[in-house]
This record gives C-alpha cells, sequence and structure tokens, in this order.
C-alpha cells in the first residue's frame, strides 16, 4: 500500500537554471483522511484512480471489478461523464467522473476521481423536504386559525353583547349599562337603537 507521496519542483536561478530540488515527504495517511472527510461531509464516496485504472483511494469498500463501469472507463481515459449505473453490488448509483483531480496550485499527478451518490440521497432529500413542507403548511394553518380567532374576536364579541342585551329586553327583563360600540357600522347602529 502507499504510504507516502513525495512531491518535488525545481529551485531555478535568475537565468532559469536549475540549481536545486525542493523535495516533500507527504503522509499518505493523511490524504486519506482528507478525502474521507470531504466525501462524508458531501455525502458521497470518492475513488481516485489513476490513467490506468488502478484505483488509488477509495472512501467505500467495494467488491467487484469497477474498471468495467463507463464512470470508471471514462476517468481512466480523462473524459468528464456523469452516469446513473449499476455497480457490482446490483444498486443503481449516480456517479461522476472528473479528470485532472488536483488541488490548488499542486499537479494533478494524472489521477481522476469518481464521486459516487447513494441511491438512498435523493430519496432522503425528497423525505425532507416532504416533511418541511408539511410542518409549514400545518405551521400556516395554525396561524390562519390565531389569525381568524383574533379578527372573530375582535368583529364578533361586540354584536353577542348587543343580541344579549337585545333579548333581555325582548323578554323585560333589566339590561345593563348598554357600551356603545363604534368598531363597525352594524354595531354602531344597534348600540345607537339600544341607547334610544
Amino acid at each position: 500500500p502507499i504510504r507516502f507521496v513525495d512531491f518535488s519542483a525545481p529551485i531555478r536561478n535568475e537565468q532559469g537554471q536549475v540549481i536545486g530540488v525542493l523535495g516533500a515527504h507527504v503522509n499518505w495517511r493523511w490524504v486519506e483522511e482528507l478525502v474521507d472527510e470531504a466525501a462524508s461531509a458531501l455525502q458521497l464516496h470518492a475513488f481516485i484512480i489513476n490513467r490506468g485504472g488502478t484505483v488509488v483511494l477509495q472512501t467505500d469498500a467495494v467488491a467487484g471489478d469497477l474498471s468495467t463501469l463507463r464512470s470508471f472507463r471514462s476517468a481512466a481515459l480523462g473524459v468528464v461523464s456523469t452516469e446513473n449505473e449499476v455497480w457490482p453490488d446490483g444498486q443503481t448509483y449516480f456517479a461522476s467522473a472528473v479528470p485532472q483531480f488536483s488541488y490548488g496550485s499542486l499537479p494533478p499527478f494524472g489521477w481522476s476521481m469518481v464521486a459516487r451518490l447513494d441511491p438512498g440521497f435523493a430519496e432522503d432529500a425528497k423525505d425532507r423536504f416532504g416533511i418541511e413542507m408539511l410542518a409549514f403548511g400545518i405551521a400556516v394553518f395554525v396561524l390562519m386559525l390565531v389569525l381568524f380567532g383574533v379578527i372573530a374576536a375582535i368583529l364578533l364579541r361586540p354584536m353577542l353583547s348587543l343580541v344579549t342585551n337585545l333579548q333581555q329586553l325582548a323578554l323585560g327583563q333589566a339590561t345593563p349599562f348598554i357600551r356603545e360600540h363604534r368598531r363597525f357600522k352594524e354595531a354602531t347602529i344597534l348600540s345607537d337603537a339600544l341607547v334610544l
């Protein structure tokens, strides 16, 4: 297994002549952790392959021959592709090949990447969206009920008070002081009629 990756770059003088070489030794485990963290954060699986089609790094253990997949063939050829294909485990995945996989100013090393989304990813997103829309609909419904209740209380309370007073007067019973209501026209007319 790969344990280290060596980087080197020429050091040149003012005339452009090579006067030395700068080398760096990178622990491969660090690269694996970096790719694992990035793949986990993006909720996908990443497969880094060389031009020969050999998987150099993968974030998911897959049994079977991956070289027969269209996405891996595209990555080995350095061609961009997006596929919906059946993998060796029998599942259909959405896979995308990214040629010239590199980071920042680092050279690509002839590596490509195949990124694969699990089939449940879209279903989970759809389910989350459905739950969020249901929660939003319930919140709007409750808000409308509260708003309707407040409006009904503002409009109906004076009318109910006036109707009660009218019933008492019609039955010849004593009524308490009739408060004048001026919130809307009908309440004002009834209130004025009772006061007279």
